[in-house]
């Protein structure tokens, strides 16, 4: 899963990366003498369940953009362990994207 922000203002994309206080930055610069695309991106899962979360709960969101992101949510909880079973198990229940099984 991966969240992102692409603009051509270094500003805005400095000042998002500043706030949601994770991810990284990119610059792509356009052959010809168009103005360079910033891009602020997140893919560590628990950053991107915790970034949507915010930005759902936030009430910034247009109603596509909301449903987008909640898609993605839903879509997360749906992922089942597959490598390392245990690891991964912990890493969704850690989410808040599966229940812990009962003992």
């Amino acid at each position: 899963m991966t969240v992102s922000l692409s603009t051509t203002d270094l500003d805005t994309i400095e000042r998002f990366y500043h706030i949601m206080g994770t991810g990284y930055l990119n610059t792509y610069r356009p052959p010809g003498n168009r103005k360079p695309l910033y891009q602020w991106q997140v893919t560590k899962s628990d950053e991107v369940v915790r970034i949507l979360t915010m930005l759902i709960d936030s009430g910034y969101l247009s109603q596509r953009r909301l449903e987008q992101a909640q898609r993605v949510l839903d879509r997360a909880k749906e992922i089942k362990p597959h490598r390392n079973k245990k690891r991964d198990l912990a890493l969704l229940i850690k989410l808040g994207l599966k229940e812990a099984p009962e003992v």
